[in-house]
């Protein structure tokens, strides 16, 4: 009987990446621990309702990417900055597309549990992005 693998914080951080950036909701979901807490800027979601927020960003953003600038992993955890870029072509937070480019940065830390992510810290400069977006 061999020994279940162990998964690396940074390879979920990858597999989460890859999935998003491919709009695969099934794979973005599998990176996910069931008792998930995704802290996105001033609201909590769990699992449930990022795969529902997921949608939006790509129909707002059909051409929207992660990269990953930078990727610190220590033990359970992992601090990643992603560069984030995106035309927005669709409707985005009530506002009728403005095709206009965003590009910024996200900084987020992650706790991995049992190879999935359990809990997670992410932040974006909100501002900056409807500054891009012509909405200020």
């Amino acid at each position: 009987m061999s020994a279940k693998k162990e998964i690396k914080p940074k390879e979920i951080v990858l597999a989460f990446q890859k999935a998003w950036n491919a709009q695969d909701l099934k794979g973005v979901a599998a990176t996910f621990h069931p008792n998930l807490v995704y802290h996105h800027g001033d609201r909590d979601m769990n699992a449930k309702d990022f795969i529902e927020f997921a949608p939006s960003v790509f129909i707002a953003f059909p051409d929207q990417k992660y990269d990953i600038v930078k990727i610190i992993e220590e033990g359970d955890s992992c601090a990643v900055i992603y560069h984030w870029t995106g035309t927005n072509t669709g409707e985005f937070m009530g506002n009728p597309p403005t095709n206009k480019k965003v590009d910024y940065l996200i900084l987020e830390v992650d706790i991995i549990k049992d190879g999935l992510f359990y809990e997670s810290w992410a932040r974006l400069d909100t501002l900056d992005m409807m500054r891009q977006l012509g909405f200020m």
